[in-house]
């Protein structure tokens, strides 16, 4: 209890705030096209996010099977600080989900911090690959289900033509 106690006291006076973090890098994960929010998205809440928002509602979301994607798309983050959706179709660098998954920019506007990383029990957090699957399914248009006719690369062979990362709002 002391050596935490220690560290996290060290911390403070190095004037690193404990909530501090940077993103991490997706650049080498391949794309995911045409993701499915049921069978893709869908499971990393069940397995990640269970103990808070499935059968309970952390921070005012749920994330239960059946009203996840409601709760998520076009709807406003509750972190009043945040001042954007929990998830803006199409744009993951304007997604409040994306930011605390990635943890990209999460000390907010002028130092006020959005909150911890998620999931709050980790590390481990989810892996490149989970954030990147969440990024792409944002990316595509946070639709509910796949769409076979539906061609998103246009042409695209990796993350990194897909512009620059961190994602700038």
């Amino acid at each position: 209890m002391a050596t935490k106690r220690f560290w996290a006291i060290t911390l403070c006076l190095a004037g690193t705030p404990l909530w501090a973090c940077g993103p991490e890098d997706l650049s080498s994960v391949a794309l995911n096209d045409n993701v499915d929010f049921s069978t893709q998205i869908q499971p990393i809440f069940n397995n990640h996010c269970s103990g808070c928002h499935i059968g309970g509602s952390s921070g005012g979301l749920s994330l239960a099977v059946g009203s996840a994607h409601a709760n998520l798309v076009g709807v406003a983050a509750n972190n009043g600080n945040a001042g954007i959706p929990r998830v803006t179709a199409g744009n993951p660098a304007t997604s409040f989900l994306f930011r605390k998954l990635n943890c990209t920019g999460l000390n907010g506007l002028a130092g006020t911090p959005f909150g911890l990383r998620m999931p709050r029990n980790g590390p481990p957090y989810l892996s490149a690959a989970q954030q990147a699957l969440v990024h792409d399914w944002i990316r595509e248009g946070a639709t509910t289900a796949a769409d076979p006719d539906r061609i998103w690369r246009s042409g695209l062979e990796s993350r990194a033509a897909i512009g620059p990362f961190p994602p700038t709002p």
